[in-house]
């Protein structure tokens, strides 16, 4: 996961304004769900919802960039144990 955390900030230091947004929101997210703050549960939904192909399509035309920010998120959801 930490590779994962890692291309996440990445994406927030040099990736596309929606790329910046959506990988802030997940490093948000995973501190939050790290404190208690939300359940597994809450934490699996929020993930999907920032990783829906429609969203992402109409976000960006960058394949490689979609799909980094795609993998990155996944990994992290299933470290803890939620597998989509």
């Amino acid at each position: 996961m930490d590779k994962a955390i890692e291309d996440l900030k990445a994406l927030m230091d040099d990736g596309p304004d929606w790329a910046k947004e959506r990988a802030g929101i997940v490093l948000d997210l995973h501190s939050q769900h790290e404190a208690g703050d939300i359940s597994d549960d809450e934490f699996a939904e929020l993930l999907e919802d920032l990783i829906r192909t429609d969203q992402l399509d109409e976000a960006s035309d960058n394949l490689d960039m979609k799909n980094n920010f795609v993998t990155s998120v996944m990994a992290i959801k299933n470290v803890i144990g939620i597998v989509a």
